[in-house]
């Protein structure tokens, strides 16, 4: 029996290291948004999929019926999400979807960890709320 005793307490530290490690992870900043894929959280009401990637300068996503796309630029914690078009098709969703782009395009900066960031508007209010999805 007391041999045992050293691997259970191996097993514990290394399972207590992972955790730190983890947390750490999810609670540094985010950097650049770029290979980045968020999922609208559902804090924001509307869990109906939307999606939201982010690559190189270009951003697109699902805004809950329509496929969209555009250009961003971001400078640190500053972002701006320029015109977005998108796809034509009608659906139950689209107020929901005609609120995302909205808030999309009033974005000026966004905070957060690699794990849930928040977008927030001109006057520091919180616009949408997004959790990581890759």
């Amino acid at each position: 029996m007391f041999p045992a005793v050293p691997i259970i307490l191996r097993a514990t530290i290394a399972a207590g290291v992972m955790k730190v490690l983890s947390d750490v992870y999810k609670n540094r900043d985010m950097g650049l948004l770029s290979g980045t894929q968020w999922q609208v959280a559902p804090k924001n009401k509307a869990n109906i999929g939307q999606v939201i990637r982010f690559n190189d300068c270009d951003i697109s996503g699902f805004g809950g019926v329509n496929d969209f796309f555009g250009q961003y630029t971001q400078d640190e914690g500053k972002l701006t999400i320029g015109a977005l078009a998108s796809t034509r098709k009608s659906g139950p969703h689209m107020k929901a979807e005609a609120k995302l782009l909205a808030a999309l395009q009033s974005a000026r900066r966004f905070k957060g960890t690699p794990s849930e960031i928040k977008l927030y508007g001109e006057d520091d209010d919180v616009l949408l709320i997004l959790t990581r999805k890759n």
